[in-house]
């Protein structure tokens, strides 16, 4: 299931017109960026709430959920969009669903160190199973293996509680935890897919040679480093390697937490192998046993029937 970002139909927002709990979903603009917009098949690299006065967001800018003005945001990424958690056609704020609860818990996480940047977004991808097969891995084990291996070292040790969260987890994170009770009544609703390599992609195959450069190169440079590091060391020649570094990034990032997948996973069909398995989409809940919300990836906020388009901010 996707839900696409479609330029001709964007209406613009102002501040004025944001309410407390909107979710803002952001393109950063880097290579990194464009690279987990491939992978997860959506629009998005970033995810943050906003409060009412502020945006609070999981950010790796000194590895801490913090505080930052909606006009750094906007003037940082390539674009942002703002959507209204509805349910049942009533938007947050209605119906009883006041978004106090949602703002203590987000701000119960401001200034604690374990958010992590968009290498771990990738990382999340990885251990998802969102790579599409032998190019797309060959492809960030040459960008960005020597980095996301360092990053799983330096969380390895980590107990749970410590745990990276990234962007989309953090947002998640607060709608689940707003309402304790069975009913979870703040949860946001996911298409979610038992396993992503089964997926049928219709959208751009990846760029590459020529294209590919081109569209790093007109990326804006941001405060996210771009990747640099020489990974030739790094052997990518067989699919067990591939299967080596999804566990690593599941054991570091996820834990526990995890679905398990692997019945699921057809190296030999890949994505096109999922009516074949009867890996049919179905809608939960981030934070259901079938989508714990440190699974949750910008793509799946995107695509949640629960967050309505709002408009987009002008540049």
């Amino acid at each position: 299931m996707t839900r696409r970002r479609d330029p001709t139909q964007l209406q613009p927002i102002s501040e004025s017109e944001l309410q407390p709990g909107d979710v803002l979903l952001s393109h950063g603009g880097t290579s990194v960026s464009k690279k987990i917009c491939l992978i997860d098949r959506g629009d998005f690299s970033h995810a943050s709430l906003w409060d009412g006065h502020t945006v609070l967001e999981a950010t790796g800018n000194g590895m801490k959920v913090r505080e930052w003005p909606l006009d750094s945001l906007v003037g940082k990424a390539r674009y942002v969009d703002a959507f209204r958690p509805t349910w049942d056609d009533e938007p947050l704020g209605s119906l009883g669903r006041s978004p106090d609860p949602i703002l203590k818990v987000a701000h119960s996480y401001v200034g604690q160190r374990y958010s992590y940047g968009q290498l771990y977004v990738i990382g999340t991808l990885v251990a998802l199973g969102r790579l599409t097969g032998h190019p797309q891995g060959q492809s960030i084990f040459r960008t960005f293996g020597g980095e996301l291996a360092e990053a799983l070292r330096q969380v390895k040790d980590l107990g749970s509680d410590d745990r990276p969260m990234i962007c989309s987890h953090y947002v998640s994170r607060c709608f689940w935890e707003a309402d304790s009770s069975d009913a979870r009544r703040y949860g946001l609703w996911i298409p979610f897919e038992p396993n992503a390599l089964m997926r049928d992609f219709d959208d751009e195959a990846e760029p590459s040679g020529d294209a590919a450069l081109a569209a790093d190169a007109s990326a804006p440079a941001l405060d996210e480093p771009e990747s640099t590091s020489d990974n030739s060391e790094l052997s990518f020649d067989e699919w067990e390697d591939y299967e080596a570094l999804m566990e690593q990034c599941k054991l570091a990032l996820f834990g526990g937490d995890a679905p398990d997948s692997t019945p699921l996973r057809d190296s030999a069909r890949g994505h096109r192998g999922h009516r074949a398995l009867g890996a049919e989409t179905r809608i939960v809940r981030a934070g259901d046993p079938e989508l714990p919300v440190c699974c949750v990836t910008p793509g799946d906020l995107q695509r949640s029937p629960t967050l309505r388009y709002l408009g987009t901010f002008a540049q």
